[in-house]
């Protein structure tokens, strides 16, 4: 509850394996970690693998006794997004792929908050250079405030059965993120695209290649902590464009052979076709040739007429 929570550390109540993620994003310092842990863009899962396997369990904590502090080349009102996975008391009552019992993944959109500073000039990115040194100094850090956050959990991990909305479609994929099934109903709504059109394919192969690093991203997150929610991404259509869609992934165990994972994935349609017939992918050419040649048959035997 809230009163329980209030004056309480957040370490206590988060996973043991994402402490060293939290730390980064509230610029506290890991035992032994370098200085430069605190990251100048949102999270990062790759650091976040590299600093879970070697200070899991530990406790960040301030250096020297002094609260934490930002160089002022931040970027304050940089939103940073980042997953961490938080005790609950509600259980693991499902056959999902959770990192332990009684922890469920949080998806939280936070910025840092800092302090004012009292000096005149505040601003400013460095501190000015002496009169013997025509260089300027290091970057100035300012004291942090805190992180402001808006925090909500992911579809519970025990929940077997999702409403599928409108704009909403749901396919399975393996943990390389090649889609094994999909709604064949329902994709043909919203694309030109059947099911048969990318079962087999990888998802990294079905979207614009500037969101490739951010699906790569999600990717180790849902890796790492069982679910994800993707940024906006575009997914390519067959005649050329693309329409805007966002997923939420959940990592499924088979009850009978708990080798054996899934990814469910639900999947939002947020747009229409956008920038149609233009070609992004070498895989759009072919389908975009026939419909030229489907438009050309169909002019002539209108004029033969």
């Amino acid at each position: 509850s809230q009163v329980e929570l209030t004056g309480s550390s957040a370490f206590e109540y988060v996973h043991p394996a994402d402490h060293a993620e939290l730390a980064e994003q509230l610029g506290l310092r890991l035992p032994g970690a370098p200085r430069h842990v605190l990251l100048n863009k949102g999270t990062s899962s790759l650091s976040h693998v590299t600093l879970t396997r070697s200070c899991k369990g530990s406790t960040p904590h301030p250096s020297h006794g002094q609260g934490p502090t930002m160089p002022s080349s931040f970027n304050v009102l940089e939103i940073r997004v980042f997953y961490i996975s938080t005790s609950s008391v509600l259980g693991n009552r499902g056959i999902f792929f959770v990192k332990e019992p009684h922890y469920w993944v949080i998806h939280l959109a936070a910025r840092l908050r800092r302090r004012s500073s009292s000096s005149g000039g505040g601003g400013g990115g460095q501190a000015p250079a002496s009169p013997a040194s025509p260089c300027p100094s290091p970057p100035v850090e300012h004291p942090l405030l805190g992180l402001v956050a808006v925090a909500h959990a992911l579809p519970p991990p025990t929940l077997s059965e999702v409403r599928i909305d409108c704009h909403m479609f749901v396919t399975k994929l393996n943990l390389e993120l090649r889609v094994s099934y999909c709604e064949s109903s329902r994709i043909s709504d919203y694309m030109d695209q059947t099911a048969s059109d990318i079962v087999g394919k990888s998802c990294y192969h079905l979207i614009h290649t500037e969101d490739v690093a951010a699906l790569r991203l999600s990717h180790l997150d849902l890796i790492n902590k069982g679910q994800c929610i993707t940024n906006y991404y575009r997914w390519l259509q067959k005649c050329g464009g693309y329409i805007w869609v966002q997923s939420t992934a959940t990592i499924t165990i088979n009850s009978k052979n708990a080798d054996e994972k899934t990814v469910v994935s639900v999947n939002y349609v947020l747009s229409n076709l956008e920038m149609k017939g233009c070609i992004l992918d070498l895989q759009q050419m072919p389908s975009l040739a026939e419909q030229t040649t489907e438009i050309s048959t169909s002019d002539s035997e209108t004029e033969a007429k």
